[in-house]
């Protein structure tokens, strides 16, 4: 079984091929995985955790089509990212310190370190019609399950389980 654990960051999974470019801990590749090395339908399972708005609207939704390409039919993609509408509710009804804690969620800049700034956060509607768009026909949105829900609240976040 083939699973994919995508920009995994210091998330190393045992049994799953961990993928990072910028990382420099513990992985077992490391490439550009706007490009991914793997023949169409030869992958069971991709894990892609708060990467996808690492990269411009036009190069995310190349790589879900991409993605979707390496799934094996029935292959899973289980995604989580900021989700843009819920993070704007929950803007708007924190004070300002809620607001300065949350301005790294909308825009992560990471300083001097790469692939850490946002370029284009999804709301539920777009993510599922860029999914769509992509060829996924099962999608389901499921409860966020990152470490970064140890900082934030749930609402903020699309998590989101998709089928080739």
């Amino acid at each position: 079984m083939l699973k994919l654990n995508l920009g995994c960051g210091g998330d190393y999974l045992e049994g799953w091929v961990n993928i990072d470019a910028y990382h420099q801990g513990r992985v077992d590749e490391r490439y550009d995985i706007t490009n991914l090395p793997y023949e169409e339908n030869t992958v069971d399972e991709i894990k892609a955790f708060h990467i996808i708005e690492h990269f411009p609207w036009s190069v995310a939704n190349r790589n879900l089509r991409n993605w979707y390409r390496v799934l094996k039919p029935g292959g899973r993609l289980w995604l989580e990212t900021p989700d843009f509408l819920g993070s704007c509710q929950e803007f708007v009804n924190r004070d300002d310190n809620g607001r300065v804690h949350l301005r790294g969620h909308f825009f992560a800049s990471g300083g001097d370190v790469p692939g850490q700034v946002h370029y284009f956060l999804y709301t539920e509607y777009e993510l599922m019609h860029e999914l769509r768009s992509s060829g996924f026909r099962t999608i389901n949105r499921i409860q966020p399950s990152s470490g970064y829900l140890q900082n934030y609240s749930p609402r903020v976040f699309l998590a989101i389980e998709a089928y080739k």
